[in-house]
């Protein structure tokens, strides 16, 4: 059976990157996985919210956004995956791991400034991954 991992990570693309993840699943009848990664580089607490809050925390968010996602989308079997570390080496490396067929990735469409600072997840995982690569962007609504 052919399987598709598609990331994502809670904002505002993240149902149109599900919902065509699901279509592209459907299409070639495979599993569906799902993987939320959760980088805590940079974190800086205050107050007391260590950095061991902050995945305890993002990691209960992400088992919120799956059972939120299944319901909505109706999905009836999923993988899901919880990893902690960079984005694009996760979704990678959990993509290798479960033998998926094709990764289904968000990008914001950052451009200039933005883009150099804050980088691309989507740009690392074409670059990076030997998996064909999907990237939905927001004009995909």
């Amino acid at each position: 059976m052919k399987k598709v991992l598609i990331a994502i990570e809670g904002g505002p693309l993240t149902e149109t990157v599900v919902q065509h993840g699901i279509n592209l699943a459907h299409l070639i009848e495979a599993e569906i996985g799902l993987v939320y990664v959760v980088d805590a580089t940079g974190f800086m607490g205050e107050g007391g919210y260590t950095i061991q809050n902050y995945i305890q925390d993002s990691h209960t968010e992400a088992k919120e956004l799956f059972a939120k996602l299944k319901s909505e989308f109706d999905i009836r079997q999923t993988w899901n995956f919880i990893e902690d570390g960079k984005l694009a080496a996760k979704i990678i490396e959990t993509a290798i791991e479960w033998k998926a067929d094709y990764i289904v990735v968000g990008t914001h469409g950052r451009t200039g400034v933005s883009h150099l600072l804050m980088g691309s997840v989507a740009e690392h995982v074409i670059r990076l991954s030997n998996i064909p690569v999907l990237v939905i962007t927001p004009e995909h609504k």
